[in-house]
């Protein structure tokens, strides 16, 4: 006998539960992981784009900061030329939420003409973004890890509800 067996019938016990309630609660499980799934790798595949784009340093240009909402530009140079960019995070939206720290430390430097550092896409100069926080990349990759986690679990229980089924093992306490 399996040594996981005991394991795996608590978890199937858990995320498959008798009846109707039990099927609702699974899809809403199941569909709620897809979702986090979703989520989680676009942000990564957002990461992915960024990361072999150069490093450079640029000015603050203009720094608007309203109920914690960033509004940015930045000026910077790559080459003989200059460019003015807004963008924020590796999707390379205008406006982000950030703490109070931030909002100190980027009046700080705009104040004190401080250099911020961005990352520009050497292939198009013109293209780029200001990491307010270069560590959120690990925020993703632990919300990629849980939500894989997740489905794995799932596809484990509805693998063995489909071997059950085909092989007729327990058909009538399933049901």
């Amino acid at each position: 006998m399996n040594k996981y067996q005991d394991y795996i019938k608590i978890i199937d016990q858990l995320l498959w539960p008798k009846g109707i309630g039990g099927l609702i609660v699974f899809l809403i499980g199941l569909f709620s992981a897809l979702i986090l799934s979703n989520f989680s790798f676009r942000d990564l595949n957002d990461y992915r784009k960024i990361y072999r784009w150069h490093s450079n340093s640029a000015t603050i240009e203009e720094l608007a900061i309203n109920n914690r909402l960033l509004s940015i530009k930045y000026k910077y140079k790559v080459g003989e030329y200059y460019y003015i960019s807004s963008e924020l995070y590796a999707k390379g939206i205008s406006k982000a939420e950030i703490t109070e720290i931030q909002k100190n430390e980027l009046e700080e430097k705009k104040n004190e003409r401080k250099t911020i550092e961005i990352k520009f896409n050497p292939k198009n100069p013109s293209e780029s973004v200001y990491l307010i926080d270069a560590t959120e990349i690990y925020y993703t990759l632990i919300l990629v890890i849980f939500s894989l986690y997740s489905l794995l679990i799932y596809i484990l229980v509805i693998s063995i509800k489909l071997k059950k089924y085909i092989t007729g093992v327990n058909r009538d306490e399933d049901i």
